[in-house]
């Protein structure tokens, strides 16, 4: 856990507790020691108790995909050799949030509900990124 308190100040001050768990390996988000919520996006304060004692913490492993898309096409250079590929609204239930993700999947095998778990990419970029793999469980559907 890492304090929001203790986070250097800087141009992106509010996704620097985000970066840090990138490079850790880990996928991490706010909470609010005041009610326990995790939020995202990040804020300033707790949207739901306004307490502005908040955390950054470990986020749950697994989720479940709550919707999705696949994109075809792409003007950025470092996404063309992904084409196409899916990005997903996560549903961390246990977290009670949802985030955007890439899914390292066939597209045509991604579906409403599929149990995904997070990973973190240090290999082969200057910066950390994570991604999405569906469980072997939940492959060809929830």
């Amino acid at each position: 856990m890492i304090p929001l308190s203790e986070v250097s100040a800087g141009e992106h001050r509010d996704l620097e507790g985000y970066w840090l768990g990138l490079r850790a390996g880990e996928l991490r988000a706010p909470r609010c020691r005041n009610c326990g919520r995790y939020s995202w996006p990040p804020r300033p304060a707790c949207p739901w108790c306004k307490s502005k004692e908040l955390q950054w913490e470990l986020l749950p492993a697994h989720g479940r995909i709550f919707t999705w898309t696949v994109v075809h096409h792409t003007t950025l250079e470092e996404f063309k050799e992904l084409i196409p590929y899916t990005v997903a609204l996560i549903e961390i239930t246990s977290a009670d949030i949802r985030v955007i993700g890439h899914v390292r999947a066939d597209p045509a095998a991604v579906d409403f509900g599929q149990s995904v778990t997070w990973v973190v990419d240090t290999t082969d970029r200057a910066v950390p990124g994570v991604f999405w793999i569906p469980d072997e469980s939940s492959l060809g559907g929830a």
